[in-house]
This record gives structure tokens, C-alpha cells and sequence, in this order.
């Protein structure tokens, strides 16, 4: 999915966490690497997780959020719990940010492009982090605030 991301022109930065393996090929058409998690949110007005589940992105957005940018919308694709998706939320608004629940479906599909989308929150943020989602998904679906898809 980083690939897509700079197929349209955007800048992408992946975080530390990425493996070497998978970095290289994606660095070496353009993208960089940022040195923790920290960084990145210092630096991107977007940014896009997916991770192994709650306790990974609970994690990297108490580290994140509150060295973001006012105004930066967290896109997070992982599947995780309504919980950690309230929390996200909350960590992002104290940080003058906003939080996007958007778990990804599409297995293989997401290397063409076709990746399926939910989002969760206000137009306004959506509205910003759209071009960025748009470059690998199939489809976005507005579905209310962060969490109620799952239970």
C-alpha cells in the first residue's frame, strides 16, 4: 500500500517499524524512513498505520499524538477494539488532531489497488486524509465515530 501512496506524487515516510526486507524496494522509489515514531508524526499531515492489533496501535498513538501536528488525521487500518479506537480518538483531539478508523479489507487486493476502506469520523478530516486513502482503496464507507463496527 506505502507503494501506491507514491505513485500519485505523495511523499511517503515509513515508520522505523518496518522491516528492512519490506522498506528497500519502497525507499528505493522515493519514499524515506523515519527514525521512530515521534518523527513521523512530527512530520506527516497523514499518517497511516497497520499493525498487529490494539496494544500496537495503542502504543504508537501514545507516542505519536502528542508530538502531531494541529490539524494531522491519524488513519489507523489495523484490526483492533472499539476501546482502543475511543482511545485514539481521545489522544488525537487533546493533540488538536483527528483519528480515522479505517480497518482494510482486501487481502491481496491491496497491491492492486483495490483495497476496501471504513472510515469513522467528521467530513472535515476525512476530507483531508481522502487523496492519501484514495491511492489503495477500493472504496470508503462513512460509518459514524470511531469503534462501532466492532463488538
Amino acid at each position: 500500500m506505502a507503494r501506491r501512496v507514491l505513485w500519485p506524487g505523495f511523499h511517503c515516510r515509513l515508520g522505523a517499524g518496518a522491516r528492512r526486507e519490506t522498506a528497500a524496494p519502497i525507499v528505493g522509489a522515493g519514499a524515506s524512513l523515519a527514525e521512530n515514531p515521534e518523527a513521523l508524526a512530527r512530520a506527516c499531515d497523514v499518517i497511516a498505520t497497520i499493525v498487529g492489533g490494539p496494544d500496537d496501535v495503542s502504543e504508537l498513538h501514545r507516542r505519536m499524538a502528542p508530538v502531531a501536528r494541529p490539524g494531522t488525521v491519524f488513519v489507523d487500518m489495523t484490526t483492533a477494539s472499539a476501546g482502543q479506537r475511543a482511545e485514539s480518538g481521545e489522544l488525537a483531539a487533546l493533540a488538536g488532531a483527528f483519528a480515522i478508523d479505517a480497518p482494510v479489507t482486501g487481502g491481496r487486493r491491496r497491491d492492486a489497488g483495490r483495497a476496501d476502506v471504513v472510515r469513522r469520523r467528521g467530513r472535515r478530516c476525512i476530507a483531508r486524509a481522502c487523496p492519501v486513502l484514495q491511492a489503495f482503496r477500493k472504496r470508503i464507507v462513512p460509518c459514524g465515530a470511531p469503534g462501532p463496527g466492532y463488538g
